[in-house]
This record gives C-alpha cells, sequence and structure tokens, in this order.
C-alpha cells in the first residue's frame, strides 16, 4: 500500500454545496472545471431550487454529455424529498426529461431518500437509496429505473423497483454489464450495524449467482464492535470482484474490502477479505485504475485530506 497525492485522471465535474446565510439550509450547486483544473468560465456555477437540508447529493454524466444531478432534502415537517434533475451541457434544465426538467423520486410512493444515481449501457437511469414504511426508524433499501425521458420503467424488479427487507439501506451504488451492487448497512436486530452488500441482475432481481441470492452481510472490525458502519464507494474490477470502502465504529476508522464474485470475502486481500486503516479516518471515495490492480481512495482525518494507493 502506496500514499499517492495525484486526483484519479479525467475528473472534470465536481459537485458542491452553497450555503445561503442559514448554514442549516443550503442549495445544490454544479460547477465545471477544465481538464488543467482551472473553473470553466463558459459553464460558470449553476445554482439549483430549493432551501431544505440537503441529507444526499449525487450526480453522474450521461454519453451525450448531459448532466443528472440527485438532492435529497430533508422538508419542514421532517420528511425526506428526492428530486433527480436532468441538465443540458450548458447546465441549462433538459425539459425533455419529465417535462420540466426534473422528476420526483418516490419509491413505490413511499417517503424516499435517494443516495446514488447511475446510467447503464441502454441508456436508461437507475436511482438507489431508502425508503420509510410507516416507521421511519425502519428503513429498507430501493432500486427503481426509469426511461431517459423520466417514466419509470415497469420491467424492472416488481413494477419498476427492488426493495430489499427492512432495516438494510444503501449508502451508494455501481451499474455494470451484469447488474447493478448497492452497498450500505444491515442493522442486525439487538446487536448493532454491519455493512451490506446487495447484487442485482439487469432486470432488478437478486443475482442467484452472488451469495445464493441473497445481501451479504459483512461484519466489519471496530473499536465498538457494531457501533456503525458506512460504505460509501463501490468498485466492480473486470474480474466481477467487488471493492467496497468506507468507515466503521465510534472513532470512525477507514475500511475497504474486497468480495469474490459468489460473494465471498477474498481470503487473499487484508484479513479475510478486509482491511481497515491504522488510524481514524474517513474513507469518500475510490477510483479504480485502468490497470484493475490499484485503487485510489479518497481519505480524510484529523489532520488533513489524503489519496491512499491501495493493491488489490
Amino acid at each position: 500500500m502506496e500514499r499517492r497525492n495525484q486526483l484519479p485522471e479525467g475528473l472534470e465535474q465536481w459537485l458542491n454545496k452553497i450555503a445561503p446565510p442559514d448554514p442549516g439550509r443550503r442549495k445544490p450547486a454544479l460547477t465545471r472545471f477544465n481538464e488543467n483544473g482551472s473553473p470553466d468560465l463558459v459553464f460558470g456555477n449553476k445554482i439549483l431550487p430549493g432551501t431544505d437540508t440537503i441529507v444526499g447529493l449525487s450526480g453522474c454524466l450521461q454519453a451525450d454529455a448531459k448532466i443528472l444531478l440527485l438532492v435529497s432534502s430533508s422538508v419542514k415537517t421532517g420528511d425526506k424529498k428526492t428530486v433527480l434533475y436532468r441538465l443540458l451541457p450548458d447546465g441549462d434544465f433538459d425539459l425533455e426529461f419529465g417535462g420540466q426538467g426534473f422528476i420526483d423520486v418516490r419509491f413505490d410512493d413511499q417517503l424516499s431518500q435517494g443516495q446514488a444515481v447511475a446510467i447503464s449501457a441502454d441508456g436508461k437511469i437507475l436511482v438507489g437509496g431508502n425508503v420509510e414504511r410507516k416507521d421511519p426508524d425502519q428503513l429498507s433499501a430501493a432500486v427503481a429505473r426509469y426511461f431517459p425521458d423520466g417514466r419509470l420503467d415497469p420491467s424492472f424488479g416488481r413494477s419498476g423497483m427492488w426493495e430489499s427487507e427492512k432495516d438494510r439501506t444503501i449508502h451508494n451504488m455501481i451499474v455494470d454489464q451484469d447488474g447493478v451492487t448497492g452497498v450500505g448497512h444491515y442493522l442486525l436486530a439487538g446487536e448493532g450495524y454491519v455493512a451490506s452488500i446487495s447484487r442485482l441482475t439487469p432486470n432488478g432481481a437478486c443475482s442467484p449467482t452472488f451469495n445464493k441470492g441473497k445481501s451479504l452481510n459483512i461484519d466489519v472490525p471496530a473499536d465498538v464492535p457494531r457501533y456503525f458502519v458506512s460504505c460509501k464507494s463501490v468498485l466492480v474490477q473486470s474480474d466481477k470482484s467487488i471493492v467496497v470502502g468506507g468507515w466503521v465504529g465510534f472513532e470512525t476508522w477507514a475500511f475497504w474490502l474486497r468480495i469474490l464474485p459468489d460473494g465471498t470475502p477474498d481470503p487473499a486481500f487484508g484479513s479475510q477479505g478486509i482491511v481497515v486503516h491504522d488510524r481514524p479516518s474517513l474513507l469518500y471515495n475510490l477510483h479504480l485504475q485502468n490497470d484493475q490492480q490499484r485503487v485510489l481512495a479518497a481519505v480524510v482525518d484529523t489532520r488533513r485530506p489524503y489519496v491512499l494507493g491501495i493493491r488489490l
């Protein structure tokens, strides 16, 4: 393992939050940088409407350079609200998407908190997140798929969405040719939190080749066992192995783990497939290098942000 001070190649888009005078309320905003890191003055800063408290923000680029931005917020009533915006390459709203440039995301028409958005190879849009049913303390993970114009695709999962059992969540998600991988946590009744990995087929069913068709629970070692775990980033290698990173425990220690394609922790990686960093820290993002054998991890500790180089 070696530390690197470079950013992932080709990183041209940054998502940000711009705070108005009330620090408790923020507006989602988007800016663009040129390849040399200088601000794109033609694109400028695009500030989206809304003054609710932002609790989730994700985005991606379509093949046609249109921009998808997923914003989850907590409204005055305490309920969650998720909106998926699509912008033209110049930053204006794409009025062909939902008829107004955005759609409301409600998994099965319930209170929903979107966490990640991605594009499949056929141009369809997938949104992953969590749905609240009856008791707001009982969440379940969910993934929905939309046509490029913003309509829900009923052929995915059950009537357009997949939903897990209760107490499982999605913090992030990745889409590849073999389906969808969502990562988050699972609350073991009376015991605490473990990491959760769910693998879906392209049609929105639990993959029968991954962990015998079930979501996988991973107990990540921590200073306080099962106190809390957050899976912030996920990658799929060319051999279909899955790499997950995040933080765990009371003092929040960064971790990364590797799962084989069948859902088995890789025994040749770290300790039974898991590596926990040697200091309190937060891991926010993973970037797979072109050789498929090295990963760059964006990490923050009490002193500074830095980049770790991880050999797989």
